[in-house]
C-alpha cells in the first residue's frame, strides 16, 4: 500500500467551459455585481455567487480555474464535468451570443470586448 505524503485536500473540483468575460477582481466590481444581484453589499460574496448561479451565471475567481491573480471570470456555462474529470459530450450553437449573455450583461453592464470561451477547473 502506498501512502500519500504532503498536502492532501478534501476539496473536490469540477471542470467547466464558460462563455463570458475576464474582469478585474476589485471591491468596486463585487459591489456592482452584488447590487445587480439584488444584494445590499458584497460582504456575503458566497451568497452573491449563489444568487447568480440560480440565474445561470457562474463566477470563478483566482484560486479556482487558473484565473490570473486580480481577475475573475463571469459568464454562462456551456459545459461542466464532475470531480472525476468526466465531461459529457455536447454542443452549443454560438449564433447569438448577445442574447445568451443577456443575464451576464445585466450584472456587469455592456462590454466593449468580445466574449470568450473560457475553460478550466474550479474547487467546489
Amino acid at each position: 500500500m502506498k501512502a500519500r505524503v504532503g498536502f492532501v485536500s478534501n476539496s473536490s473540483s469540477s471542470s467547466f467551459v464558460l462563455l463570458g468575460y475576464v474582469i478585474p477582481d476589485t471591491k468596486e466590481t463585487w459591489e456592482h455585481i452584488a447590487k445587480a444581484a439584488g444584494m445590499p453589499d458584497a460582504d456575503g460574496m458566497y451568497e452573491v455567487r449563489d444568487r447568480l448561479e440560480n440565474d445561470g451565471i457562474v463566477v470563478v475567481d483566482a484560486p479556482d480555474g487558473g484565473v490570473q491573480e486580480g481577475y475573475i471570470i463571469i459568464g454562462r456555462e456551456i459545459g461542466h464535468g464532475d470531480e472525476t474529470g468526466y465531461m459529457p459530450s455536447g454542443s452549443v450553437i454560438l449564433k447569438d451570443t448577445d442574447s445568451y449573455l443577456d443575464p451576464v450583461h445585466k450584472v456587469i453592464g455592456p462590454r466593449k470586448e468580445e466574449a470568450r470561451i473560457i475553460w478550466g477547473t474550479r474547487m467546489v
